[in-house]
C-alpha cells in the first residue's frame, strides 16, 4: 500500500519548510549582528514576514528576502517570470571585470588630479584672489567625496 500526501499536505508541509528556514536564517543573521559591535553593523532593522525577511540597513535602504523553494511545480511558474524581469534589469547594469577595473583606476586617477588642481588652486588664489576659488574648492571637495566613496563602496579594500 502506497502512502503519499495529497497537494493540500505537500503545500502545508512546503509552507511549513519555508517558514522554519527563514527562522532559521532570521537567527543566523541576528546571532552575526549581536557578534559585530554596534558601529561596524550594517543592519539597522531586521523583520520576518510570513516566508521572508524584510531588513532596513543603516544607510535607509530596505530589501527583502524571500525564502522559496526551487523546481517546484507551483514556483516555477511564478519564478520565471521574475528571472526574465530581473535578467532585463540586470543586463544594463553588468559590466565585465576589466572595465570595472579600469573605471575604478580612472576614479582614482580623478582623485589624484582633483587633489593636486586644489593644492594648485591654493597656490593660485594668491595671486588671482578676484577668481571665486572657496566656491571651486568646495565643488572639488564634493566631487572627491562622492568618488571616495563609490570606490570605498565597489571595492572595500580601497584606500
Amino acid at each position: 500500500m502506497w502512502v503519499g500526501l495529497c497537494q493540500d499536505e505537500e503545500e502545508m508541509k512546503a509552507m511549513e519548510n519555508r517558514k522554519e528556514l527563514t527562522y532559521l536564517i532570521f537567527d543566523l543573521i541576528v546571532k552575526q549582528l549581536e557578534e559585530t559591535p554596534e558601529q561596524d553593523r550594517i543592519i539597522s532593522r531586521l523583520e520576518v514576514a510570513d516566508s521572508a525577511l524584510e531588513l532596513t540597513l543603516k544607510t535607509g535602504e530596505e530589501y527583502r528576502i524571500d525564502v522559496k523553494r526551487l523546481n517546484s511545480p507551483s514556483d516555477e511558474k511564478e519564478r520565471m517570470p521574475l528571472l526574465d524581469h530581473q535578467r532585463e534589469e540586470e543586463s544594463g547594469k553588468r559590466i565585465p571585470a576589466e572595465h570595472w577595473d579600469e573605471l575604478a583606476q580612472s576614479c582614482e586617477t580623478v582623485i589624484q588630479f582633483l587633489e593636486y588642481d586644489k593644492r594648485k588652486m591654493e597656490e593660485l588664489s594668491e595671486l588671482v584672489p578676484d577668481f571665486p576659488w572657496k566656491k571651486r574648492s568646495r565643488m572639488i571637495d564634493d566631487v572627491l567625496e562622492q568618488l571616495r566613496a563609490a570606490l570605498s563602496r565597489i571595492d572595500p579594500d580601497w584606500e
